[in-house]
């Protein structure tokens, strides 16, 4: 991770295989991903 202007940014990337895996599921798990990043009071202080 490193910091661009009042920024964290953390690199992030996903191999996969167009035969295997379904677009709609990684869109939803990247949607899931950027939203727990987001709020992360919801999950890391329980």
């Amino acid at each position: 991770m490193h910091k661009e202007n009042r920024n964290l940014i953390m690199p992030f990337s996903i191999t996969l295989h167009h035969a295997t895996t379904d677009g709609y599921h990684v869109d939803k798990f990247l949607k899931d991903l950027q939203y727990q990043m987001y709020n992360p009071e919801e999950w890391l202080y329980d």
